[in-house]
C-alpha cells in the first residue's frame, strides 16, 4: 500500500487529525503484503475496538469490525464492497460514531 493510498483512505474518513479526534483511534499499523490499514479505536455502543479496512483489487475496500479482549480477537462485523464515497457511512452505521467535526453555517458574531 502506497502512501497516497492510505493518505486517501484518512480523506475519505474525514482528514487524519479530525478522524483520529473523534473517534479515539490510535495504534495505527499498515501492512504493505495485504493492502489492509488497522488501528484501535475509543468506547462506542458496539463495543469495537479494533477497525481493519482493506484495499482490495477491485479499487474498493473490505471494512471489518472486531473486538480484542485479553489478546483474543473477534470478527463482529466485515463487510465487501464498500466504495469510498459510503466509507465514511458505513463507519459510522457499525460504531455508531461520527467521522468528521461538524459544521456551523450562518453565525455571526
Amino acid at each position: 500500500m502506497k502512501q497516497y493510498q492510505i493518505n486517501d483512505i484518512f480523506k475519505q474518513l474525514g482528514g487524519f487529525n479530525q478522524f483520529r479526534m473523534m473517534v479515539g483511534a490510535k495504534q495505527f499499523v499498515v501492512d504493505h503484503k495485504t493492502d489492509t490499514i488497522q488501528f484501535k479505536i475509543g468506547k462506542n455502543c458496539n463495543s469495537i475496538n479494533v477497525v481493519r479496512i482493506t484495499l482490495t483489487a477491485m479499487d474498493d475496500y473490505t471494512v471489518e469490525f472486531g473486538r480484542l479482549r485479553a489478546n483474543n480477537y473477534k470478527v463482529v462485523n466485515k463487510v465487501d464492497g464498500i466504495y469510498c464515497d459510503t466509507l465514511a457511512e458505513t463507519f459510522r452505521r457499525y460504531t455508531g460514531m461520527e467521522t468528521r467535526m461538524p459544521r456551523v453555517v450562518g453565525f455571526n458574531c
